[in-house]
């Protein structure tokens, strides 16, 4: 990789960059401003956030959930007080959701793969913890 700066990032960049470091990255119809990915063999979703007037966003929310209901305000809380860079929660329908929040204005390959790097471990790192290792079952993104 280059020591490019990205000034934030449109959603074709994003997409040629996640393909650029090995991952799947794919639009749905109905879906703005998401990219579709999988790593460590769980599915996720990058949200593409404050959009700027050139058409890049400036921060992303990387997103993945499991479609086990048997997740408390206790896992959310032990997880976030045991981790940084993630937070965990419960969605609207009571399923398991672990986000990571990030800038990406004025960021490097080396920031962006490195961000990648974190997501790709903390959210496998979740998944074990709710009890649901090895990604084979489909998690909702």
């Amino acid at each position: 990789m280059s020591d490019k700066i990205y000034d934030g990032l449109s959603m074709e960049e994003m997409i040629a960059y996640m393909q650029s470091i090995g991952l799947r990255a794919e639009l749905r119809a109905g879906a703005d401003n998401i990219v579709f990915s999988s790593a460590a063999g769980w599915r996720f979703a990058v949200y593409m956030l404050t959009p700027a007037a050139d058409g890049r966003f400036t921060s992303v929310q990387f997103y993945a959930s499991h479609n086990d209901r048997n997740f408390t305000a206790e896992d959310a809380n032990d997880w976030n007080n045991q981790k940084r860079f993630t937070k965990a929660r419960s969605d609207r329908e009571g399923y398991p959701v672990v986000v990571c929040d990030a800038f990406v204005n004025g960021v490097t390959d080396g920031y962006l793969r490195g961000l990648f790097t974190m997501w790709e471990v903390l959210m496998a790192r979740f998944m074990e913890s709710i009890g649901k290792p090895g990604g084979k079952i489909f998690v909702r993104a």
